[in-house]
Formats: structure tokens, C-alpha cells, sequence
């Protein structure tokens, strides 16, 4: 019996809501601008400054989330075999942090009710806000991991219909897989040529900054941690992805230091990025040049 490349990953994230419709503004809106009542509607903002800390830690956790998953079957989607470990320490962070930060918040529920009232003026209305018990329970954090079935155990799960119908669902099921497959393969190639050419382009300019806005990573260092996941994500062993990687681990991976203190490397490696990059023009499935 065959086992999948992938594991099946949702993700849900809840939390406040963060506006509230308000029937009497909109109503003086409307007739202060000679509207009919039924052309707009008014919001107010909830907690848009004191939210701020957890939305930007969910917001990265959906990001990375995105970043390293493939669309998958229906609105799940699809990582790795041999990432799920990581995935689930790295989700387990995220929710660490965003647990932290929604305790903060409800810590200071009462001072953030303040901050509205002053910030709302006459616009406030307590019955826009939950009571403190209750706003704890509108934040969430899960995420499940299931394995995707081969279609060699499709049958396993497919009794109490006909036979014919069973192979039917089975194709049906293998068709699905096999495009998922092909779909992520294929977002592998192009993230990892993307990387090159992000590399080629910022070595190529002198005065470019090798790390990013945030002083983190920068072009050669997020291609090197994207080459060490290629052996997990390369899950139907494409020649032309391992020849792609090994030829960057060759040529294109040196220390930021490296090509910080020398023009001449850094003018070569980016020339030897721009040439894998060209080389392989023509899409898809087009062998590059030894």
C-alpha cells in the first residue's frame, strides 16, 4: 500500500469582531447628504489600535501558513510529509504568541473600554461591546493535520456503494491527487526560480541592501532556507528541481559577509544566479543546460 507525500492542513483563526453597524449615524449620513436611507451604511471601528498586537502575530501565522502549504483538495490545503513536524512547532508557536497577546488584551479590557468611549465620543454605545468573560471566548488559534489518502486506499472508505460507483470516486479521487501533486511540484520550481532571480537582481546592484526591511534576511539567506526544504518538497523527485537545487548549492550559496566584503564574488555570484534564471526560459519541463 502506497503512502502520500501530504498531509491535508486547515487553519482557523477567530477573534473579535472589529466593527459594529451603526443604524443612527447611517441614518444622519443619509440625510445630511440627501441620500435614500437604503444607499450606505455606517461602521464603527472596535478595538482598532488595542487589537493591533494580535492581528499582527495571525497575520504572520496565516502568512507562513500560506507560504509553506499547497493548494490542496477543496479548501484544505496540502503540506509535506516531511514537514509536519515543523508545521506543528511552528503552529504551536504562533499560537503561544497569540494567546499571549489575547491575554494581554482581556487584561486590559476595561482600560480599552475607556480608550473607546473617549475615542468614540457620542458615538459610543456599551451594547457594542462584549462583557470581559465573553470577549476571552472569541479568540482562537487551531490548526489539524490529517494524511491524504493513496488512491489505493480509497476503497477502504468507500463501502456501502456500488462497485462501479466505488471506482468512479476512486478515479475521481486519483485525478484530484495527481493535479495537486503536479500543482505543488510546479509552485516548488517557481518559488525556487523566483528566489533565484530575487538573488541575481539585488547582487547585481552594488548599493542594494542584502538583508531585508527588517534587518533579518536577505535574498542569499531565504534561498538557502528554501534549499533546505527541497528534498521535503520535492515529493515525486524531479530530476529538474534537484539539478536546479544542486546547482544553486554550488554556486549561489555563500555567507552575506562574503558578499558583503567582496564586489568581485558578489558581481559573480549574481551573473552565475541571472544565467541558471535564463537558462531555464521556456517554462516548465525544460532541462537546464549542464
Amino acid at each position: 500500500m502506497n503512502s502520500s507525500p501530504f498531509f491535508q492542513v486547515s487553519l482557523t483563526i477567530r477573534s473579535p469582531g472589529q466593527s459594529r453597524a451603526d443604524d443612527d449615524i447611517s441614518e444622519e449620513v443619509a440625510q445630511d447628504k440627501l441620500m435614500a436611507e437604503d444607499q450606505g451604511r455606517y461602521s464603527k471601528s472596535i478595538f482598532k489600535a488595542a487589537l493591533k498586537p494580535y492581528r499582527k502575530v495571525v497575520g504572520k501565522a496565516r502568512r507562513w501558513h500560506l507560504e509553506h502549504s499547497f493548494e490542496g483538495l477543496g479548501d484544505t490545503r496540502l503540506i509535506a510529509t516531511a514537514e509536519h513536524a515543523a508545521y506543528e512547532a511552528k503552529m504551536a508557536a504562533f499560537r503561544a504568541a497569540a494567546q499571549a497577546e489575547a491575554d494581554v488584551f482581556v487584561a486590559h479590557y476595561d482600560s480599552h473600554l475607556q480608550d473607546e468611549r473617549k475615542a468614540k465620543g457620542l458615538a459610543f454605545r456599551l451594547s457594542d461591546y462584549p462583557s470581559k468573560e465573553a470577549i476571552a471566548g472569541r479568540f482562537g488559534f487551531e490548526w489539524a493535520l490529517m494524511p491524504v489518502a493513496a488512491p489505493d486506499q480509497f476503497s477502504a472508505v468507500s463501502s456501502g456503494v456500488s462497485s462501479q460507483e466505488a471506482k468512479s470516486l476512486k478515479d475521481k479521487y486519483e485525478g484530484m491527487l495527481q493535479q495537486a501533486t503536479a500543482n505543488a511540484q510546479r509552485k516548488v520550481l517557481e518559488t525556487l526560480l523566483k528566489l533565484i532571480q530575487e538573488t541575481a537582481v539585488v547582487l547585481a546592484d552594488p548599493e542594494a541592501p542584502l538583508v531585508d526591511s527588517e534587518n533579518k534576511k536577505g535574498p542569499v539567506a531565504k534561498l538557502r532556507e528554501y534549499l533546505d526544504r527541497v528534498p521535503a518538497l520535492n515529493v515525486t523527485h524531479d530530476p529538474l528541481i534537484t539539478q536546479l537545487a544542486e546547482q544553486c548549492q554550488t554556486q549561489l550559496i555563500l555567507t552575506t559577509r562574503t558578499l558583503k566584503d567582496s564586489p568581485f564574488t558578489r558581481s559573480k555570484v549574481g551573473a552565475e544566479a541571472s544565467a541558471i534564471v535564463q537558462a531555464y526560459q521556456g517554462g516548465f519541463g525544460r532541462k537546464l543546460s549542464a
